[in-house]
């Protein structure tokens, strides 16, 4: 399941929307319980600060600057 957003019904509720359109709803017993996993759950899915924190740029720097020997061991690793 990958998550879209997560939006707060009322005290107790929670809808996570998915990539796929799904909605899941998420019931509490408290505010505080709700409030925790909203805080949770947007944490989890935001983007990151810098650029250089995603990991297909690094991936990408690490081919840019990648010898011909990595570049053989990395070929290597993806065969099946």
């Amino acid at each position: 399941m990958l998550i879209e957003g997560v939006e707060s019904r009322d005290m107790f509720q929670l809808h996570i929307v998915c990539k796929d359109s799904k909605v899941v709803r998420c019931h509490f017993s408290t505010f505080k319980q709700c409030q925790e996993w909203s805080k949770r759950l947007n944490r989890a899915i935001a983007h990151p600060g810098r650029l250089e924190d995603l990991f297909a740029l690094a991936y990408h720097a690490w081919c840019l600057g990648s010898s011909t020997d990595d570049e053989d061991q990395h070929l290597h690793l993806c065969r099946p």
